[in-house]
């Protein structure tokens, strides 16, 4: 399988682990699926979407505490990105903790500008006449 070539120079490569995830359901061998998701877990380089994907595998097979662990470790990385957050966030609903769901969400939430209208540029602030 070109998917476990790809995995084993690099753990964390998420189509590969994508790909080879859905075969391995197919076939029903979710102990080897699960093995695979514990690696790129463990991986130092694994990305915020690889860890929102291994969580999402680690809470399928009812490890939840796995799964919050592993987005956590995903918000850290990726504390910008809004899909890490959501999932963080869904999982944390998921487990019951509403306050820290709201807090992961509240964290990234950013303020947006207001740009100031320039009556020079037409915008809806300009005046008209």
């Amino acid at each position: 399988m070109y998917f476990r070539y790809a995995l084993a120079i690099d753990p964390a490569h998420e189509p590969s682990l994508a790909g080879l995830l859905k075969i391995l359901d197919r076939e029903g061998r979710s102990e080897e699926a699960l093995s695979w998701v514990r690696s790129a877990a463990a991986h130092p380089a694994a990305t915020g979407r690889v860890l929102c994907l291994v969580a999402a595998r680690f809470a399928d097979a009812g490890a939840a505490e796995d799964a919050k662990k592993a987005l956590a470790t995903a918000a850290e990385r990726e504390p910008n990105d809004p899909a890490v957050a959501l999932a963080y966030a869904d999982r944390l609903l998921d487990l019951g903790d509403r306050k820290e769901a709201e807090d992961v969400v509240s964290a990234r939430a950013r303020p947006r500008r207001r740009r100031a209208a320039d009556p020079g540029e037409g915008g809806r602030g300009a005046a008209r006449g």
